[in-house]
């Protein structure tokens, strides 16, 4: 029987990739350095998951000083004369006042009644716990990529939450909206996941060797099929 649901955070419970990236598309306007704001926010997505899987490997850096290292290149690179810092704690200011999706407290409430449920993100821990509080989620136990020293999918990520939590993977449901992050990272720390698709995008074909348990299409569906999975366990 499962015990544990682990939630991502960001694109599962809480819609930050809006906000990022619309602050992301500010930098250009507010450094009137006239690149494009969409090339740009392209560009920043493509090193900010560089630079996360560096930290991996060279020695762990806060998302907070990531956000300081994907700047200074994207200024260096277009000769922006912003102040680096300064706009990084834009940024950051912009993922602490993300608004949760539909359901979301709802569904983190409603299923601590017969699981144990925790929060587990890629964030530094302040934003994270701002935004968890803010929209009215009372998970038993929230990890930031900060408090595990570690990014997804680092299979050391999902296995530092389990040992810190007392959790045993077989025991353990992960949920998010990654395939990448959320399913395959998972897997290879032997947890088994339940893919939320809210866009419909997933395909079972060969370019997705792991499968999760299931696919959902809302959080309203996902509290459907685990209140199920509880009273008929396996």
């Amino acid at each position: 029987m499962k015990k544990l649901i682990i939630f991502d955070a960001y694109g599962t419970l809480i819609a930050a990739g809006a906000g990022y990236r619309e602050a992301v598309r500010r930098i250009p306007e507010l450094t009137e350095c006239g690149v494009n704001p969409e090339l740009f926010c392209e560009e920043w997505k493509i090193l900010h998951r560089q630079h996360k899987e560096e930290a991996n490997g060279n020695g762990y850096l806060t998302e907070a000083e990531i956000f300081r290292k994907d700047l200074s290149v994207l200024y260096s690179r277009y000769g922006i004369a912003g102040n680096r810092n300064k706009d990084a704690d834009f940024l950051q200011t912009a993922l602490g006042v993300s608004k949760a999706f539909e359901g979301a407290a709802d569904a983190v409430n409603q299923l601590k009644k017969k699981y144990r449920v925790i929060i587990g993100a890629d964030s530094d821990t302040e934003p994270l716990r701002l935004n968890i509080r803010r929209n009215g989620m009372e998970p038993d136990g929230i990890y930031s990529s900060e408090d595990l020293k570690i990014y997804k999918p680092d299979r050391r990520f999902y296995q530092k939450m389990l040992h810190s939590c007392g959790g045993e993977a077989e025991n353990t449901i992960y949920i998010g909206n990654s395939y990448h992050e959320d399913v395959e990272g998972p897997a290879s720390a032997g947890i088994p996941s339940i893919l939320i698709d809210r866009r419909r995008t997933h395909t079972q074909d060969g370019k997705h060797t792991v499968q999760p348990l299931a696919v959902v299409h809302s959080l309203y569906n996902l509290v459907q099929l685990l209140e199920k999975m509880q009273a008929n366990p396996r």
